[in-house]
C-alpha cells in the first residue's frame, strides 16, 4: 500500500502455443485448460457453438488472482491477442465493496479501448436484508450511463437503456443473472453483456462492454468471456509455480 492508499493489482497474461502464460508480480505461471471441459457457449441472443479445436485456437485462459485473497481467484477464456490491464484499486474502494462495485480487472481487444471486458465484485454485509441480482446490475449500469459527473439518479439512468434479452437460474447452486442491454451515455450507444453469479455474500459481475456499430464482430468473445468466468478455488488452481 503506497502513501496515497492504493494498491495496484498487474496482471499480464499472454497467449503460448495452446496456454495463456499469467505474469503476476511475483510468479509466472502456465494455465491449461482442463480436459474433457464442456464448450457449449452460452445461447442468450446467438446460440451459436464452437467445437473444442476451434474453441482452443480462438481463446486462451487467463486466470487472474486480485489482491492475493483467494476468495476473488478466477479465471475465464478471452480471445488471444487480447491484453489485460493494469489496474489501480484503492483502499477506500476495499473498504467500500458494499454497496460499490470493486473492479478486479479489465482485458481490451488490441487497438480498441472502447471494447473490453471487465470483471468486479461486491461484498454484501451482514444485516443488509435480501438484495435482489438485477439491483446490483442497474447499479453499474446507471455508473456506465451517468458517469462521475452526474448525481446518482436511478430513475434517469433507467430511461438510458433497454434490456434486449435476459436469462436467469442457477449454476452449480449459485444464483445467476445474464441480460444483454443497449445503453446511451456520453460516447453514444453501446452494448453490454453481463452476467452476475452470486457465491455466498459475493456477488461478481463479468461484463463486456462495445459500441453498438460493433457488437457483432465482438458478442461470440462476450458469450465465451461470460460463460466460462469460474472462481478458483486453491484445490482447482490449474497453474502452478514453475
Amino acid at each position: 500500500m503506497s502513501r496515497h492508499g492504493k494498491k495496484t493489482a498487474f496482471f499480464l497474461a499472454t497467449a503460448l502455443l495452446g496456454t495463456v502464460a499469467l505474469i503476476g508480480p511475483s510468479a509466472c505461471r502456465k494455465v491449461t485448460p482442463p480436459p474433457q471441459e464442456n464448450t457449449n457457449l452460452d445461447p442468450l441472443i446467438h446460440g451459436e457453438g464452437l467445437g473444442a479445436r476451434e474453441l482452443a485456437d480462438r481463446f486462451g485462459w487467463m486466470e487472474f488472482h486480485p489482491l492475493g485473497d483467494t476468495r476473488l481467484f478466477f479465471r475465464m477464456r478471452v480471445p488471444r491477442g487480447w491484453q489485460a490491464r493494469p489496474h489501480e484499486i484503492s483502499s477506500l474502494e476495499l473498504q467500500a465493496d458494499w454497496p460499490m462495485n470493486v473492479v478486479l480487472a479489465q482485458v481490451e481487444a488490441p487497438d480498441q479501448k472502447d471494447v473490453l471486458l471487465r470483471v468486479g465484485y461486491w461484498r454484501i454485509r451482514r444485516g443488509t436484508g435480501v438484495v435482489k441480482l438485477n439491483e446490483f446490475l442497474e447499479s453499474s449500469l446507471m455508473e456506465l450511463v451517468l458517469g462521475g459527473n452526474e448525481p446518482p439518479d436511478m430513475v434517469k439512468a433507467r430511461s438510458k437503456w433497454v434490456v434486449l434479452a435476459r436469462k436467469s437460474g442457477k449454476i452449480k447452486g449459485h444464483d445467476f443473472l445474464e441480460e444483454l442491454i443497449e445503453l446511451k451515455n456520453a460516447w453514444g450507444l453501446s452494448m453490454v453483456r453481463a452476467r452476475l453469479v452470486q457465491q455466498g455474500p459475493l456477488v461478481f459481475l463479468v461484463m463486456g462492454l462495445a459500441p453498438s456499430a460493433r457488437y457483432e464482430r465482438f458478442r461470440q468473445a462476450f458469450g465465451v468471456a461470460t460463460e466460462s468466468f469460474g472462481l478458483l478455488t486453491p484445490d482447482r488452481l490449474s497453474n502452478q509455480p514453475e
